[in-house]
């Protein structure tokens, strides 16, 4: 194992071992609704995880799917 992967934090995706490299931040527009009652225009914001799956694939996933398995600040 390289030493780059030594110091990414150990998780589990949906039961499937991974490795956590950071928090991403998403924000996009949407537009308002074409009909009387419909959503104002706004912006979604979210987070998603960057984790990396033993065999290298790379994937952004929800928060609540990761458990982390290190007890980093414990």
């Amino acid at each position: 194992m390289s030493q780059a992967v030594n110091k990414l934090r150990p998780c589990l995706v949906n039961e499937k071992q991974a490795f956590f490299h950071k928090w991403i931040n998403f924000s996009k527009p949407v537009e308002a609704g074409l009909t009387i009652g419909s959503a104002p225009a706004g912006i979604i914001a979210y987070t998603l995880g960057l984790v990396e799956y033993e065999d290298g694939q790379v994937d952004e996933v929800s928060p609540k799917t990761i458990k982390f398995l290190d007890r980093r600040g414990k």
